[in-house]
């Protein structure tokens, strides 16, 4: 005869078993959102004015805003409202970025142009 099995059995993943714990775990879904949206809301703001880089932040500013959105109807509605607001300076700070940088580089250029045309005969 075989020995008794001393394996344990095997549980599934926890279900929520009263209303209580659904929301409670339905809230833990809602603020790890809201904590994504102002991370990636910090990190665009500090990235926005590095030229090229200030291009992958305004994405990651551009999904922290979802995300954010997506928070502001779960329980952390001031971190989703801080992340959102965060993430579209981000993406204000990052195109004001892009102009600026356009504008001298075509002011560079127009002095080379005017400096090359002055020199030919």
């Amino acid at each position: 005869m075989s020995a008794p099995s001393a394996v344990p059995p095997v549980q599934g993943p926890s279900i929520a078993h009263s209303p209580a714990e659904a929301e409670s775990a339905q809230h833990q879904q809602f603020s790890g959102l809201a904590w994504t949206g102002l991370i990636l809301g910090i990190v665009g703001v500090v990235g926005s004015p590095v030229i090229f880089i200030n291009n992958l932040t305004a994405i990651a500013a551009g999904v922290g805003a979802i995300l954010s959105l997506i928070a502001l109807f779960g329980g952390k509605k001031l971190i989703a409202t801080i992340g959102l607001v965060l993430t579209i300076a981000a993406i204000v700070f990052t195109v004001m970025a892009q102009q600026a940088a356009v504008k001298e580089i075509n002011k560079t250029f127009d002095e080379i142009t005017n400096s090359l045309n002055s020199i030919q005969p």
